[in-house]
């Protein structure tokens, strides 16, 4: 989240661009919208239903 305070924002911006895939998409959770701090730990909410989305959609 953009408010993780034991790994970087720019470990995930690394992430994303070597991965070899084109269907990839950083999502950036804030305060706003919860799950800001490291794992979403704050409100793991969002994170679960963008996963369950992004499977929804694919399977």
């Amino acid at each position: 989240g953009a408010d993780d305070s034991m790994i970087p924002l720019s470990h995930a911006e690394e992430a994303i661009e070597a991965a070899g895939s084109s269907d990839k998409k950083l999502v950036v959770f804030d305060g706003v919208d919860g799950g800001a701090e490291h794992c979403s730990m704050d409100d793991s909410d969002p994170a679960r239903q963008l996963v369950a989305d992004w499977f929804a959609d694919r399977l």
